[in-house]
């Protein structure tokens, strides 16, 4: 549902959409679904562009891995993944648009 509105266009929609699921992995305390989900909100934040919003929430989708019981692994793959996403700090609207002033 998320993704088809979001290659749709509406990412109001996308955003309500992941927030959805976010709720039902939540419901089955399933870590790596809800993390994948906020991963995914930051993504449509990003592109819309809210860009600070994006960074929290690929944060907090960090943190929720790091302070859970999955393994080593995949703890070190979401952390490099976090590092490499445009809306980090220092990465935010330099890196997506050009410069600091592009925007």
């Amino acid at each position: 549902m998320a993704v088809v509105a979001s290659d749709s266009g509406s990412l109001n929609d996308a955003l309500k959409a992941m927030d959805k699921e976010y709720a039902v992995a939540q419901k089955k305390n399933d870590v790596a679904s809800m993390a994948a989900d906020l991963q995914a909100k930051g993504n449509i934040l990003a592109e819309m562009p809210r860009y600070d919003e994006a960074g929290k929430t690929f944060d907090q989708s960090l943190q929720m891995i790091e302070g859970s019981d999955l393994s080593k692994e995949i703890k070190d793959k979401c952390q490099t993944f976090t590092s490499l996403q445009p809306c980090r700090p220092g990465h935010r609207q330099e890196r997506l648009c050009g410069g600091k002033n592009a925007c």
